[in-house]
């Protein structure tokens, strides 16, 4: 998002479950700030958006030339960003919500594109590229979401590993991963809405 609407954009999540939430509530995000009840406490407005990390921030700042980057690498599909951070609902359950940061079109399908700034430390985390199985665990259940939330049969990452190399992976949409997560997503809006 622009760099002076970042606060709106963090208080429209809260309005909704979006895909960066659900591999926290999942249990399976290696951030330690990624948690159910920071999740909770966020979207009830009980906490102070924290600053972002200086990798978080230049992972935004990145963005736009990973999704370039992606374009660049693949000539045969329309690839846009997300210029404005437009928060996507599902159209039957408007609480299920993602944000892709960018989309690619092969042939007449839209599909998410996550772009991810990959330090060192995580890098062993990710494989080899053009490899479903090469996306890195924790990733696999927000970019599914997405693509869940979209309607699109598939979801693109891209990947730029230490700062230097780009790598980029497409997956089919995993309709029980996806229930899976819906399940978790639900329980824990219902728990929103309770307060």
């Amino acid at each position: 998002c622009h760099v002076n609407d970042h606060e709106t954009f963090l208080a429209r999540r809260r309005h909704g479950i979006g895909a960066s939430d659900i591999p926290a509530l999942l249990g399976i995000s290696p951030f330690r700030y990624a948690t159910p009840m920071h999740i909770y406490m966020s979207k009830r407005g009980l906490l102070d958006e924290r600053e972002d990390t200086p990798e978080q921030e230049a992972g935004r700042m990145l963005e736009p030339a990973i999704v370039r980057w992606f374009a660049v690498r693949h000539p045969d599909c329309t690839v846009t960003h997300n210029v404005d951070s437009e928060i996507l609902s599902d159209p039957d359950e408007p609480w299920r919500r993602a944000t892709p940061d960018g989309f690619v079109v092969a042939g007449a399908a839209e599909e998410p594109l996550d772009a991810k700034l990959v330090g060192d430390y995580m890098a062993g985390s990710w494989g080899p590229t053009n490899t479903t199985a090469g996306v890195a665990y924790y990733v696999v259940p927000q970019v599914n979401w997405q693509a869940g939330v979209m309607g699109a049969d598939h979801w693109n990452v891209a990947a730029l590993i230490g700062g230097r190399e780009l790598r980029t992976y497409r997956g089919a949409f995993d309709q029980e991963l996806f229930d899976k997560s819906a399940k978790a997503a639900r329980d824990m809006w219902d728990r929103v809405q309770v307060g």
